[in-house]
């Protein structure tokens, strides 16, 4: 052990050793042996293996019983051999802390946070707190010393996102930004850009940090980075932390282990190890992991809070046991997906374990107060570099380089492994997006990428904007030349002087060409395989940039050296990588790699590299990233100069920097030629792009077609907008299973927001001005088009977005009936899976509408609209909305019917006795029109209440004579029983059958008949397990019924003195309330949920864990 632990008197140490009998188990006060929960044929064993198998499934019914059983048995057998039955000390004691210290990664890898000591989780009740420790193996003098922080703490992230089978499980730029938004006030953090184990070592030795997080994908024993062409690296923890170890001195203090399986057994390979373990035991001081796989949105939540504690001060196992809280389920703060997930993985608190070393420790980070980031800014301040030309202008970004993952793993991809290879690489895209950068790097990583070659290829930079079009030929091979005579080999040299004595023999005219082709022959040479890397930069400086020849080469001379070295390259005897913002014919699609705008997340980090930014609050820089006009370096280059030169102190907010901002769109603007631009387009492509500037997401080619003239895409507008950069063009890539070649790309279409934003404001003018062709009518006729070819293909696609979108397109060309019957389908899918919510938020998209629809769409909206609100508990809205509803109906049976959905309100607003009437009248209705399904769904609806107020009479009855409440429970049973025979008799399901039977049971258990209670509560379950599909949801309302049932005969009977038929009784409430707990968050009904947990507290004293 390094340095020194400290441990407090009310913590306990337990080492425990394997043996060939047992696990050896002691401490201060005892020494014992027992059986190994490893040996074959243990009950032990088996509950442990069917708890790690289950732990990170969806179980249900009895598989969910089992789940609870074993993790029950498994905390009970804990306590047992750590000698803990009844050591638990008061409630309100201080938290204690116990320590399983062992040199076998199996007793380590066991879930001691099950631990279960007088019938609780003392783990998730926050009564104690277990950290697992080993021995150090390591390399002496490589674990870092415990001691007390003195600065906050440093954490480097490492996202890794590689591609499986044509799909990435991870996106690298949302899950990179939802790290940096949890984390932005706790650490220091700093990121890797291409997720290779290689980057992720050498950062660690370079930056020495104090923790490392790892965001990815993991099996036991291994974690995935991505190979150096995207795909899936998988390195065992062995490798990992010799490649660690000889990239830095010190090991880190912390490691957070994001993927899955971070504590399971590697028992594939017969190691017999876990990741969390090595990485302990080789010398980083903290680890924490999870056992199993784990939500995306639950480690993530879980992340920040334990960086949070970490944070302020709190040592590693209090931070983990404050994020443990967070995965509870009911806890405070929690997102409606936390929530969903937790119902699925009820023991997600138990999955995150702790190793640490040095007992108790010491906190990792000095305390960071709330929203004070200064400190963190300034742990690291990065500096930017830049590559000159000959003249010492800056060009190019040297350091500060960040992102672009994707086209970077592409680039290598084509280089590698197309069919057949790719020689030529031009990045295309407006400018400012940082298309040199990209083009520079990936130019200097082709160079290194040698194939064979001993020594990297020599790199031959061009700068097209520093040379004349008519005197191109001359000024590159200047350039030539002045390489060779600088990096070139004496043989290189020698030819060189060799072919300027020989000029004589040639004409005069002909002396640039023939100069030309024999400099480069001098590089290339006549040997297998490209000799040379050569990179034309800004390279629509050799083509025209307006009027009708746009993107033509500006001479003659311009063409010849494109076409001279493209043949080169596709001759593979040499690389040619190229920026442009313009596309030529002469440029090939396969060799063209389009450059969109950088990730969110890249552009919080690059305004590290500003000093003026990077002074600004983090809320102020992550809107400043969130707006898509500083989506490139030219944006965040205009608004560092601007603040600079203003020299705006301190910490300036966003909405100060407006002025700046109008300045940067401007500058953009110019920079673009937008104005230009439009000015050299024809009128149909002028229509077309500003169609596209509608779109609302990417969309493929058979959709952007339907923007061109009368639905139909004229000619090649799209493709020469793609060409002038003026609409982006996105590649989503296809790779064969087999030897992962490239086979294809998906392109989609979209309009950058600068454009869009330029030609929105240019074509409002042109409308103020009612220019010809520029009505607004034609808008209409178009989100018509599109909102028809979207609502099509919804019936044949699995993207719920398509739906949406397509009413949004109908709502905007003013088919509002279409628009609305779609959001209704849109907002009760949102209803089934209970988010009400977000059914509220679609259907508020019609709020200006509503007068434009007819009375029966209009009815339908209402109806589904007070539904929700009644889901989200808003009963009086609900009301309201659901009268309103019932005056647009078009019938008298379609507003008693919705008379139904409003009486359920009533009923919830304390207006019962209106509710029963309006009931009555919607079963009267449904009588006449013959619908036996909505008689006896109104019957059983109409019974309910009618139980409800028998309740209300008999609760608050003054004169022991007033008998109403009878009459109530007589009308609700009649109801009820007519309801069941009626349901009973129906040729198909319904489950106005199960609700009938056990409103009947409940009925009986009223009135402490308890055989017939149990028999018609019995069948109503029945009735629900034969459903086809299973309907849960009524199963879990009869388990509820059962429990209150079962509660109240036992308490009957105890006060009748039946003690032991009482506690049997009591115990079965128990179980059937666990039953209905459970089912219940299996159909994510939190408001039943809730109901059933308060009922069960007021009949048993407690909620049955």
């Amino acid at each position: 052990m390094v340095g020194r632990g400290r441990i407090d008197a009310e913590d306990r140490h337990f080492k425990i050793s394997s043996e060939a009998c047992g696990l050896r188990v002691s401490s201060g006060e005892f020494s014992h042996l027992h059986r190994s929960p490893f040996q074959p044929g243990s009950r032990v064993g088996k509950a442990l293996e069917y708890f790690l198998a289950h732990v990170s499934e969806e179980t249900s019914g009895s598989d969910r019983e089992r789940l609870n059983a074993c993790a029950s048995g498994l905390g009970k057998w804990f306590a047992k051999i750590l000698h803990l039955d009844g050591d638990l000390g008061a409630a309100e004691g201080p938290r204690r802390l116990y320590i399983i210290e062992s040199s076998d990664a199996r007793v380590l890898s066991l879930p001691w946070e099950l631990l279960q000591i007088q019938d609780q989780y003392v783990v998730k009740t926050g009564r104690v707190d277990v950290v697992r420790t080993s021995p150090v193996c390591c390399v002496k003098g490589f674990e870092r010393p415990l001691r007390k922080a003195s600065t906050p703490m440093s954490l480097l992230v490492n996202v890794s996102s590689p591609e499986i089978s044509g799909k990435y499980p991870l996106n690298y730029e949302e899950e990179s930004w939802r790290i940096s938004q949890a984390l932005h006030t706790q650490v220091g953090l700093s990121f890797t850009d291409l997720g290779t184990v290689s980057e992720f070592c050498g950062a660690i030795g370079d930056s020495k940090p104090t923790g490392i997080h790892f965001s990815g994908h993991g099996r036991p024993g291994h974690l995935e980075f991505e190979d150096d062409e995207g795909y899936s690296d998988s390195v065992s923890v062995h490798n990992l932390m010799e490649a660690i170890s000889g990239d830095c001195t010190l090991a880190p203090q912390f490691c957070f282990l994001g993927g899955c399986h971070g504590n399971t057994l590697d028992t594939a390979h017969g190691t017999d190890t876990t990741t969390a373990f090595h990485l302990h035991q080789q010398g980083i001081t903290h680890v924490v992991a999870y056992y199993g796989t784990v939500a995306d949105c639950l480690c993530i939540a879980a992340e920040a809070d334990v960086y949070a504690g970490i944070s302020r001060g709190m040592f590693t196992f209090e931070a983990v046991a404050a994020a443990r809280r967070r995965l509870l389920l009911g806890s405070e703060g929690q997102s409606p997906l936390v929530r969903d997930n937790l119902r699925k993985y009820p023991f997600a608190w138990a999955q995150l374990v702790v190793f640490s070393r040095g007992g108790r420790g010491w906190p990792l980070s000095k305390r960071v107060e709330l929203g004070d980031s200064t400190e963190l800014n300034q742990l690291a301040p990065p500096e930017r570099t830049y590559v000159t030309d000959k003249d010492g202008n800056e060009v190019c970004l040297a350091t500060g380089f960040l992102g672009r993952r994707r086209e970077r793993h592409l680039v290598r991809r084509l280089h590698r492994t197309s069919l057949p290879p790719v020689h030529v690489f031009v990045f295309h895209g407006l400018g400012g997006l940082g298309k040199t950068a990209l083009a520079y790097h990936s130019a200097l990583m082709l160079q290194r990428d040698t194939r064979g070659h001993k020594d990297t290829l020599p790199l031959l930079p061009i700068w097209c904007k520093e040379m004349s079009p008519r005197r191109l030929v001359h000024d590159i091979t200047s350039s030539v030349h002045c390489y060779i005579q600088r990096h070139g080999t004496t043989k290189q040299r020698r030819c060189l002087e060799r072919q300027i004595k020989e000029r004589g023999k040639v004409g005069r005219s002909e002396w640039e060409t023939v100069d030309f082709e024999m400099a480069l022959e001098t590089i290339i040479e006549k040997r297998k395989g490209p000799q040379l890397v050569v990179y034309l930069d800004n390279m629509e400086s050799l083509m025209h940039p307006a009027g009708r020849r746009i993107g033509q080469w500006r001479s003659h001379e311009c063409e010849y050296v494109w076409k001279y070295l493209s043949s080169s390259a596709r001759q593979a005897r040499l690389v040619l990588v190229a920026s442009t913002r313009y596309r030529n014919p002469d440029i090939l699609d396969r060799e063209c790699i389009p450059v969109g705008p950088l990730g969110t997340h890249t552009v919080l980090r690059l305004m590290q590299w500003f000093p003026h930014l990077r002074q600004l609050s983090y809320d102020c820089r992550r809107r400043l990233a969130e707006k898509q006009l500083l989506h490139c370096h030219r944006g965040a280059d205009l608004l560092e100069s601007l603040i600079s030169r203003d020299a705006v102190p301190g910490r300036t907010e966003y909405d100060s920097l407006y002025g700046h901002l109008q300045s940067v769109t401007r500058s953009i603007r110019s920079d673009l030629s937008l104005q230009e631009l439009w000015g050299c387009l024809s009128d149909d492509c002028q229509q077309f792009l500003y169609r596209a500037t509608l779109v609302l997401r990417p969309m493929d080619r058979e959709f952007m077609a339907l923007l061109g003239r009368d639905g139909d895409e004229d000619g090649d507008v799209l493709l020469r907008l793609v060409n002038y950069s003026l609409v982006q063009e996105q590649r989503d890539w296809e790779v064969d299973s087999g030897p992962k070649h490239l086979i294809g790309a998906k392109r989609l279409y979209v309009v950058l927001p600068v454009v869009g934003a330029f030609v929105s404001t240019l074509v409002g003018r042109l409308r103020r001005r009612q220019s010809p062709g520029w009505n607004a009518e034609a808008d209409v006729t178009l989100f018509c088009r599109l909102g028809t070819e979207l609502q099509g293909r919804f019936y044949t696609s699995s993207d719920p977005l398509e739906r949406i979108d397509a009413a949004e397109y109908l709502l905007l060309g003013a088919e509002f009936e279409r628009a609305v019957i779609l959001l209704c389908s849109a907002a009760q899918a949102c209803l089934d899976e209970w988010r009400p919510h977000d059914a509220s938020l679609l259907l508020d998209k019609a709020n200006n509408h509503l007068q434009d629809l007819s009375a029966s769409t209009r009815a339908s909206l209402l109806r589904v609209k007070g539904v929700a609100l009644q889901m989200e508990e808003k009963h009086g809205d609900a009301e309201e909305v659901l009268d309103a509803a019932v005056q647009n109906s078009p019938d008298y049976f379609s507003q008693t019917r919705l008379e139904g959905h409003r009486a359920n309100a009533m009923a919830k607003n304390g207006k019962l006795e209106v509710a029963i009437c309006l009931l009555w009248l919607e079963c009267e209705a449904a009588k006449e029109c013959q619908d036996f399904i909505q008689v006896a769904s109104t019957l059983h609806d109409f019974g309910s209440r009618c139980l409800q107020a028998s309740k209300q009479c008999s609760d608050h009855r003054e004169n022991p004579a007033d008998t109403r409440w009878e009459e109530w429970f007589v009308m609700a049973f009649t109801s009820q029983w007519e309801a069941f025979l009626m349901s009973r008799d129906l040729p198909f399901f319904t489950d106005t059958h199960g609700k009938a039977a056990s409103s009947l049971g409940r009925l009986y258990a009223e009135q402490h008949m308890w055989g017939c209670a149990l028999r018609y509560m019995q069948k109503a379950l029945r009735v629900y397990e034969g459903a086809i599909p299973l309907e849960k949801k009524g199963m879990a309302d009869c388990c509820g019924n059962l429990g209150g049932m079962f509660a109240s005969q036992g308490k009957e009977l105890i006060e009748h003195g039946n003690h032991e038929d009482g506690a049997s009784c009591i115990s079965k409430a128990k179980i059937w309330y666990k039953k209905c707990f459970i089912l219940m968050e299996e159909v994510q009904n939190p408001r039943s949920l809730a109901f059933y947990k308060r009922v069960s507290q007021e009949l048993l004293g407690s909620v049955p864990q």
